[in-house]
């Protein structure tokens, strides 16, 4: 089962910003662990890195989260403490190549 995990982009750099519902997930540890993983979105797969974040950004994120889910129940869970340990930087991985 995939994990629930939302992504957040700021405008046109080349990194997003993932949350994970459920940062005791073995997919995140693992993925906190290895610092690299595969994404697959709108049928393209790419290689990316993890790397934890921490500051001002999750109040960035959080923002992004306010605005998309206004006036929802489900805000509160989304922008807790436990939430907020659990952001991480995504990247496209540097890959050789053939």
């Amino acid at each position: 089962m995939a994990p629930d995990m939302d992504l957040v982009s700021r405008g046109r750099r080349r990194s997003l910003r993932a949350r994970l519902q459920r940062p005791n997930s073995r997919w995140y540890q693992a993925a906190v662990r290895q610092k690299a993983g595969r994404i697959i979105a709108a049928g393209i797969t790419k290689e990316v890195t993890f790397e934890s974040v921490d500051g001002p950004i999750n109040d960035l994120v959080d923002e992004a989260y306010r605005t998309k889910y206004d006036g929802s129940p489900y805000l509160k869970p989304m922008i807790g403490a436990r939430e907020r340990s659990a952001t991480v930087r995504v990247m496209p991985r540097e890959t050789e190549a053939p």
